[in-house]
């Protein structure tokens, strides 16, 4: 997703005009239109301290759902390389595993995602990250399985 922000005539500020597009598809009863191309008056550095929440969750290019699009613009600062895979939640196919086990158990213990998993062990697990930790830190077999995504 190209990061080329508009601000709607709601004042409300889109990551790019197709997003915009969008939302006034969605919702035609709100008459949205573009304002100004650019950030909206006011918001011209994404608030990065995670208080606020929109209601507009977005999935990140690195498995983890963001409570809302400026957590991943601040966050890209320091990583150019993160993106936004789509709007709402990350779901199960959108996870891809780091390939260094360390990486795996960090998010595990530091990243809240509630994407309950049963393994073949007939666990449920609150996410596949700590299911995959769990067995990497001899908690669980190693053998342990994704059997479904939901509770067991």
């Amino acid at each position: 997703m190209l990061y080329d922000p508009v601000c709607s005539s709601d004042m409300v500020e889109y990551p790019n005009i197709e997003a915009l597009h969008c939302d006034a598809a969605r919702r035609p009863y709100n008459n949205l239109s573009l304002l100004k191309e650019g950030p909206c008056p006011g918001k011209e550095e994404p608030i990065c301290d995670g208080s606020v929440q929109d209601g507009r969750e977005v999935c990140g290019s690195n498995s983890i759902t963001y409570s809302s699009i400026n957590q991943i613009l601040c966050i890209r600062k320091h990583n150019p390389y993160l993106s936004i895979l789509h709007d709402g939640a990350c779901t199960l196919e959108d996870i891809k595993f780091p390939k260094e086990n360390a990486k795996i158990c960090y998010f595990a213990d530091n990243v809240h995602m509630q994407l309950p998993v049963c393994g073949t062990d007939n666990v449920t697990y609150s996410n596949p990250f700590i299911m995959k930790c769990a067995a990497l830190r001899g908690h669980i077999s190693e053998g342990t399985d994704l059997q479904y995504v939901g509770v067991g």
